[in-house]
């Protein structure tokens, strides 16, 4: 005795459940990206709040970085380090220098 395959109904069958399966990672990637976006929005916001906090405390001829652009004598640009702060990006003295 020979058994009858619906082979359409199998495999429409299977592609319903895969359908289904790639709605359901679908939606759970939506989620996620959503969560990480979110986040990314928190650590942008607490950045800009260190930024700020610190934008005093920065040295005003290298903005903070510790190194300064300067033309050589053929007309490249280098970077060398900060004469003010030397290197570290940060105000040196007590007075708060201006001398930029």
């Amino acid at each position: 005795m020979t058994r009858s395959v619906d082979i359409h109904g199998v495999l429409s069958a299977r592609k319903l459940k895969i359908a289904q399966r790639r709605q359901a990672l679908k939606e759970k990637y939506q989620h996620d990206l959503q969560d990480l976006r979110e986040e990314e929005k928190q650590i942008d916001a607490a950045l800009e709040v260190i930024a700020n906090a610190v934008q005093p405390y920065l040295c005003k001829r290298c903005h903070g970085s510790g190194n300064i652009r300067v033309c050589d004598a053929a007309g490249d640009m280098d970077d060398e380090i900060c004469p003010v702060c030397h290197g570290t990006g940060v105000r040196m003295d007590d007075g708060w220098q201006d001398d930029v």
